[in-house]
């Protein structure tokens, strides 16, 4: 593909859509859905879709949505940048989260964790890349409710992984009117693109209604589900300040996520989770700092972590974390967890979350047992999918089973004292 943008410049752009992004592409839908499987091509797609239209439309602000800021940077942003022409990019704000093209078009970008940073924009035109991720509709509602900007398309779309019957199902399938468009692909409609035997690969791994979510994209109803109370009225946007006592769950990780969640127990031993620490590739010495920052902002006084990782826990220790081996019977602390989500007397759970812990919400959506899980072995264990937040909150909240209440202290600082190293704002 070649052309001229607006202003003379000359561009060279190569891009062979495979037959699920051309039907994408062909679309002039108001809302569009590119729902797919792993490595279907959605992502590549949502960013060829929002650069042409950048070119076609000098002054066109394009805002783009992800759940976190690290997906932006680490997925989203990457592929978009990848394909913009380097003549056509010309500058960069990190700290205003904007770059500026040189035929006068910008690119927006805002994390869908914090939704209130998308009021009072204007854009011509919304792309939500992985917005599944995120448990209500809020940023896409937020997105669509920006689209105000005179002469531009004011259309936009979604390209995502399906993750079960959640309001993006409503959305594009129940609730879908005539300026609605939804395109499905699996994995294999973009084989062309991948290495040889990805897919077989992840066909051995994968079954059932996993298997028809990630390869084949489709919206799936999960059963077995490990923790089926868990529902939005645990999710909460306003937590109490104050807790007679703050601990974390710990769980190691390398190629999978290290996970640190910081809860907050009330007087009456509900459990709160506050904030996530969720980091791939990283050593629990390169992670030090940011769990010295944690334990500050929060007042954590106990870190339960993964017990059969002793070497990480005296690593901890030595650099001043209480870090203590946690229980880890499995099953009691499943227990313990699910009968946490159950409602009380009160009519109020015993277990909530922040919102802006993404990766934990979406793990319990997602942890859940095998398909062919046989319902009369009452020891049957989750399947090791998912399960790097639920790990982590399981060790914290089996230290606390017996604990008494100790006085009330106040224990979040004021944000402007720890600025995040998490990739989100406070």
């Amino acid at each position: 593909m070649q052309g001229t943008a607006p202003g003379g410049i000359a561009l060279n752009l190569e891009y062979r859509p495979n037959p699920k992004q051309e039907l994408f592409h062909r679309s002039t839908a108001r809302y569009r859905a590119f729902i797919g499987g792993i490595r279907s091509g959605k992502t590549y797609a949502g960013a060829w879709e929002t650069l042409l239209e950048l070119i076609k439309h000098p002054g066109l602000k394009a805002l783009v949505v992800s759940p976190t800021y690290p997906i932006l940077n680490e997925s989203t942003l990457t592929t978009l940048e990848a394909i913009i022409p380097e003549q056509l990019l010309i500058e960069k704000h990190e700290q205003k989260h904007k770059w500026k093209l040189s035929n006068g078009s910008e690119i927006l970008y805002r994390s869908a964790d914090d939704p209130d940073s998308i009021r009072g924009m204007e854009a011509g035109w919304l792309w939500a890349d992985e917005l599944a991720r995120v448990r209500t509709d809020e940023a896409w509602k937020r997105g669509i409710g920006r689209l105000s900007q005179r002469g531009m398309p004011c259309r936009a779309i979604i390209t995502t992984t399906p993750r079960g019957m959640t309001w993006l199902y409503d959305e594009f399938v129940s609730n879908a009117t005539p300026e609605h468009f939804l395109i499905g692909a699996r994995t294999d409609d973009n084989r062309g693109n991948l290495p040889g035997g990805f897919i077989e690969n992840l066909e051995r791994q994968y079954s059932g209604a996993f298997l028809q979510q990630e390869l084949y994209g489709q919206f799936v109803g999960f059963e077995g589900l490990v923790y089926p109370d868990f529902s939005p009225s645990h999710i909460l946007e306003v937590l109490p300040t104050r807790f007679p006592r703050v601990i974390a769950g710990v769980d190691f990780g390398m190629t999978n996520p290290t996970v640190v969640l910081p809860i907050g127990l009330d007087i009456d031993g509900r459990a709160y989770v506050l904030d996530e620490l969720y980091q791939c590739n990283h050593t629990i010495n390169d992670l030090m700092p940011q769990i010295q920052q944690m334990k500050a902002r929060y007042n954590i006084s106990a870190f339960y972590a993964d017990p059969s990782s002793n070497d990480l826990i005296e690593i901890m220790r030595r650099a001043g974390i209480n870090a203590v081996a946690a229980n880890n019977d499995i099953l009691a602390g499943l227990m313990e967890v699910q009968s946490r989500l159950k409602k009380q007397a009160d009519g109020r759970p015993r277990l909530f979350v922040s919102k802006r812990c993404m990766n934990t919400l979406e793990e319990f959506g997602q942890y859940r047992y095998a398909d062919n899980r046989s319902t009369t072995n009452p020891n049957e264990r989750p399947m090791k999918l998912f399960d790097h937040s639920m790990d982590a909150l399981r060790y914290a909240l089996m230290s606390c089973k017996t604990r008494t209440r100790p006085p009330m202290h106040l224990i979040i600082k004021p944000a402007s004292q720890y600025p995040s190293p998490y990739g989100r704002k406070f």
